[in-house]
């Protein structure tokens, strides 16, 4: 009942705050969105290097034959909980979430496949690299500088 009682405290205090009534709401899209999904790393202890020679020696390489387009950017931490921070550029925006597999995953296996030697190969090489991440996490965000 607590739960409820602040649920409804909350929004109360949102329509107040934004002080609108329903006439001087308008319908408003967001302009030039970029959508990223963004990994952040931690490898497991002293793991990070063995971790970060996989994704240079095979995951940066198969984008590049598969012609895909490279992370927007990778940023090796210092600070924080997590070690590495990599963000993609989602093609189709919010709809890249509506592929299981998409053509892309496909292409870039192959190209994975090719440079480990077969496809459980490379399977086993992303299982390596997993073997060195303690935790992941993925979110997603849009990009409002352009």
């Amino acid at each position: 009942m607590n739960a409820l009682k602040t649920f409804a405290a909350g929004i109360l205090i949102l329509v107040t705050s934004l002080n609108l009534s329903a006439q001087d709401m308008k319908e408003k899209k967001h302009e030039n969105t970029n959508w990223h999904m963004v990994a952040y790393v931690k490898f497991n202890p002293g793991e990070k290097d063995a971790g970060v020679k996989i994704i240079e020696d095979y995951f940066a390489k198969a984008d590049a034959n598969a012609g895909i387009n490279p992370p927007a950017f990778a940023m090796d931490m210092t600070t924080g909980e997590y070690d590495y921070i990599i963000a993609w550029k989602m093609p189709e925006g919010v709809g890249s979430l509506n592929w299981e597999i998409s053509p892309e995953d496909v292409k870039w296996f192959q190209e994975m496949g090719k440079l480990a030697g077969d496809g459980d190969k490379a399977m086993a090489k992303i299982q390596e690299f997993y073997s060195h991440v303690e935790t992941w996490k993925t979110e997603i965000g849009r990009n409002m500088i352009q």
